[in-house]
């Protein structure tokens, strides 16, 4: 055979292996927009759930709205509770120690009347408007409560039902 032959037989034995393996494998084309782009992921948070209303005011807030990305120390408390006194002191201990580093809130449950309205920079008085049914916030059924949310509100730390020495407060708030 000449060398012509041999040449022309490689390149066509070539060109062939090379479309039969383009034929293979050939997919689908895709749009790089669609798969390269991250999808946006809502993340959902329990304070988000839960619907604060300003006494003195008569704004709602989410909150989440409140905390600003802070740990939260929520006291749910009534005006007839005498326990609740007691947790009012420890409460405002803790605020003076953590000052802005946690959001401290004393929430009355719908209906109930706060005592006069405190300092500026003392803990927000609020009422409850709603909140989800798993963390029975508005039952009435335990005084005083205290639930201890992680930064910005995203999930519940610890309930406490009653009142304990303070330091029990701080190795919650601590964590």
């Amino acid at each position: 055979m000449s060398m012509i032959k041999i040449l022309l037989l490689f390149s066509a034995l070539l060109f062939f292996s090379c479309t039969t393996v383009s034929k293979v494998d050939t997919e689908e084309p895709f749009d790089e927009k669609e798969v390269f782009q991250p999808s946006p992921v809502k993340k959902e948070y329990v304070s988000d759930k839960i619907i604060l209303q300003d006494f003195y005011s008569g704004k709602k807030y989410t909150l989440r709205d409140l905390s600003m990305n802070r740990q939260i120390f929520m006291e749910v408390t009534a005006s007839w509770c005498e326990a609740c006194k007691d947790l009012k002191k420890v409460s405002q201990k803790l605020k003076a120690y953590y000052k802005e580093a946690v959001l401290f809130v004393r929430v009355y449950l719908p209906g109930d009347t706060p005592p006069e309205h405190g300092k500026k920079g003392d803990i927000l008085e609020m009422e409850i408007v709603s909140s989800p049914e798993d963390l029975s916030i508005e039952s009435g059924d335990t005084f005083p409560r205290v639930f201890i949310f992680s930064a910005g509100g995203e999930d519940v730390k610890a309930v406490v039902d009653g009142i304990y020495p303070i330091l029990i407060y701080h190795g919650m708030l601590a964590n």
